[in-house]
């Protein structure tokens, strides 16, 4: 475990181009979990909304396509061409054209009928993500659950461990234990000082999950 830490802070120094070798001890991260939000305030959940609108606004743009259009113009000039009369090289027009969409096909329908399929499959992609991420968060709160009670189990069992190796070790001096029964409590010490180096560690990467999940 120590040779693992020590290569892996060598490791860390490299990238980081630090030239040092020296062994340090690095703080505890300190990682907590950010308040639970609704999923609707999540970044995970803004893509819907987003199509949600781009949907409607199809919808806007083919209904506006269809709509009788009014439309007025005016036009004026001067003909300089000839300078004799000048007064009637002016002249002026307007006009007006209404446009009354009258049969099309069914194609407007067929229009509308696409973009409401296409919100009904976002409705139901959306629902399942919502599943998908209560089943997640929960999933992930269950975990942490279950880590801090391995964690505090170990805690407790390093205390019986220590209380052993310290018993074993006066019976060792005089005579009343054997050495076999002091080396393995130590190691039943150092295994459970491992359980929960590696419970601490799973702890911090299942709180990073929560708060990917949770992310505003």
């Amino acid at each position: 475990m120590a040779a693992q830490y020590q290569n892996e802070i060598a490791s860390l120094n490299y990238l980081c181009g630090i030239k040092d070798t020296a062994r340090v001890f690095l703080a505890d991260p300190a990682v907590k979990i950010e308040p639970l939000a609704e999923i609707e305030s999540t970044i995970y959940y803004q893509p819907f909304i987003v199509d949600s609108f781009k949907l409607k606004n199809n919808i806007a743009q083919v209904e506006y396509s269809y709509k009788p259009k009014l439309n007025l113009y005016a036009d004026g000039g001067f003909l300089s061409s000839f300078s004799y009369m000048g007064y009637k090289n002016f002249g002026a027009s307007a006009g007006v054209s209404l446009t009354v969409p009258i049969y099309d096909g069914h194609q407007k329908k067929m229009q509308v009928n696409k973009i409401k399929i296409a919100e009904q499959t976002r409705q139901d992609y959306r629902d399942f993500f919502k599943k998908q991420y209560d089943q997640q968060v929960i999933q992930l709160l269950q975990q942490l659950t279950a880590t801090n009670k391995v964690i505090a189990q170990a805690d407790k069992q390093v205390i019986l461990t220590e209380t052993l190796i310290e018993a074993n070790k006066k019976l060792l001096e005089i005579g009343e234990a054997k050495i076999t029964d002091y080396i393995l409590a130590i190691n039943a010490y150092l295994n459970t000082k491992n359980t929960i180096t590696q419970n601490s560690i799973n702890k911090l990467q299942i709180i990073n999950q929560i708060n990917y999940w949770n992310k505003k």
